[in-house]
Order: C-alpha cells, then sequence, then structure tokens
C-alpha cells in the first residue's frame, strides 16, 4: 500500500511551521567554547591512530570563568589562559 505524492503532502502541511529567531539575549547566553576577550574559538583536526587511521576531532580552547570588572560593573566571563596571562584580564574579588 502507497501513499501518492499529495497525501504526503498534505499529511506534513498539516503540521505548523515555526520560524524560531534567537534573541539577542539567548545568543549572548550561550556556552560557546569562545574566548570573551580575543575570540578564540574550537578548531578542527585529525586523529590519526597507529594503523593511520584519521577520525574528525576538534581542538577547544582552554577556557576558565573568571570574575573581572567591566564598565564598572562585576561581571563573570570565560576567558582562554593565554589572556590570563598576558594581561588582559584583570581579576576582581567578589
Amino acid at each position: 500500500m502507497s501513499r501518492s505524492c499529495n497525501s504526503l503532502l498534505a499529511l506534513h502541511s498539516a503540521y505548523p511551521v515555526l520560524d524560531y529567531a534567537a534573541s539577542d539575549d539567548e545568543v549572548e547566553g550561550c556556552m560557546a567554547q569562545v574566548c570573551d576577550i580575543c575570540g578564540k574559538g574550537s578548531m578542527v583536526g585529525n586523529t590519526i591512530s597507529h594503523a593511520h587511521n584519521v577520525t574528525k576531532r576538534r581542538f577547544h580552547p582552554n577556557l576558565k570563568s573568571v570574575r573581572t570588572t567591566v564598565g564598572g560593573q562585576s561581571k563573570r566571563m570565560r576567558v582562554c589562559t593565554r589572556c590570563l596571562r598576558s594581561g588582559r584580564v584583570t581579576k576582581t574579588t567578589r
């Protein structure tokens, strides 16, 4: 028993299509693997086994959650260790 294309189209059109657009608050609050200072993010590379089997992998930056002062307010930021070592970010206390 097979359905015709029109019946399948009618079946799928019965469900509403939702257009979802993320607001600025949702985008800012996401937990991406990106440094808030320099913008360093994940890189893609290969894992190579002893038998030379190649598979894809991701290299993530070494991010630390740091409390710092931004615009006179204390804010928690995700900063890579290179930015911490070079002094681009100064830690603050609570």
